[in-house]
Protein backbone atom coordinates (compact mmCIF):
# COMPACT_ATOMS: atom_id res chain seq x y z
CA UNK A 1 0.00 0.00 0.00
CA UNK A 2 2.86 2.49 1.20
CA UNK A 3 4.38 1.98 -2.41
CA UNK A 4 0.71 2.95 -4.59
CA UNK A 5 0.78 5.87 -2.24
CA UNK A 6 4.17 7.09 -2.98
CA UNK A 7 3.46 5.96 -6.52
CA UNK A 8 0.30 7.92 -6.88
CA UNK A 9 1.97 10.98 -5.16
CA UNK A 10 4.68 11.15 -7.99
CA UNK A 11 2.06 11.03 -10.75
CA UNK A 12 0.43 13.81 -8.91
CA UNK A 13 3.86 15.90 -8.23
CA UNK A 14 4.31 15.11 -12.46
CA UNK A 15 0.75 16.51 -13.19
CA UNK A 16 0.89 19.44 -10.54
CA UNK A 17 4.35 20.39 -12.12
CA UNK A 18 2.91 20.19 -15.63
CA UNK A 19 -0.13 22.27 -14.80
CA UNK A 20 1.98 24.78 -13.11
CA UNK A 21 4.33 24.72 -16.69
CA UNK A 22 0.73 25.40 -18.42
CA UNK A 23 -0.01 28.26 -15.88
CA UNK A 24 3.40 29.84 -16.73
CA UNK A 25 2.29 29.73 -20.62
CA UNK A 26 -0.74 30.75 -20.21
CA UNK A 27 0.58 34.33 -18.58
CA UNK A 28 3.23 34.55 -21.19
CA UNK A 29 0.49 34.18 -23.78
CA UNK A 30 -1.86 36.88 -21.98
CA UNK A 31 1.21 39.49 -21.82
CA UNK A 32 1.93 38.53 -25.20
CA UNK A 33 -1.96 39.21 -26.75
CA UNK A 34 -2.06 42.62 -24.17
CA UNK A 35 1.17 43.87 -26.42
CA UNK A 36 -0.76 42.72 -29.19
CA UNK A 37 -3.63 44.62 -28.67
CA UNK A 38 -1.47 47.79 -27.43
CA UNK A 39 0.49 47.25 -30.91
CA UNK A 40 -3.01 46.67 -32.95
CA UNK A 41 -4.45 50.31 -31.38
CA UNK A 42 -1.65 51.74 -32.09
CA UNK A 43 -1.64 50.90 -35.90
CA UNK A 44 -5.75 51.34 -36.01
CA UNK A 45 -5.08 55.07 -34.82
CA UNK A 46 -2.50 54.91 -37.40
CA UNK A 47 -4.93 54.11 -40.11
CA UNK A 48 -7.52 56.36 -38.83
CA UNK A 49 -5.24 59.44 -38.88
CA UNK A 50 -4.51 57.79 -42.83
CA UNK A 51 -8.48 58.04 -43.59
CA UNK A 52 -8.43 61.61 -43.09
CA UNK A 53 -5.33 61.45 -45.70
CA UNK A 54 -7.47 59.62 -48.06
CA UNK A 55 -9.78 62.53 -48.26
CA UNK A 56 -7.11 65.16 -49.14
CA UNK A 57 -5.65 62.01 -51.38
CA UNK A 58 -2.42 62.36 -49.28
CA UNK A 59 -2.57 58.49 -48.90
CA UNK A 60 -0.17 58.03 -51.83
CA UNK A 61 -0.08 54.36 -53.10
CA UNK A 62 3.53 54.85 -51.32
CA UNK A 63 2.22 55.32 -47.95
CA UNK A 64 -0.47 52.69 -47.88
CA UNK A 65 2.22 49.53 -49.14
CA UNK A 66 4.39 51.02 -46.16
CA UNK A 67 1.57 51.20 -44.04
CA UNK A 68 0.66 47.66 -44.50
CA UNK A 69 4.43 46.51 -44.50
CA UNK A 70 4.80 48.00 -41.30
CA UNK A 71 1.65 46.53 -39.80
CA UNK A 72 3.02 42.61 -41.39
CA UNK A 73 5.98 42.96 -39.89
CA UNK A 74 5.00 43.96 -36.67
CA UNK A 75 2.37 41.19 -36.48
CA UNK A 76 5.06 38.52 -37.49
CA UNK A 77 7.31 40.19 -34.87
CA UNK A 78 4.23 38.68 -32.32
CA UNK A 79 3.73 35.53 -34.75
CA UNK A 80 7.55 34.35 -34.33
CA UNK A 81 7.85 33.31 -31.25
CA UNK A 82 5.02 31.12 -31.65
CA UNK A 83 7.17 29.05 -34.31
Amino acid sequence: DIVNIQESIDVQTKDAEILQKGFRRVNEMSDELGSMTKYLKGKLHEWQVSLNAITSNDFTSDKQKRFAEDLLSGMGNFLEPLN
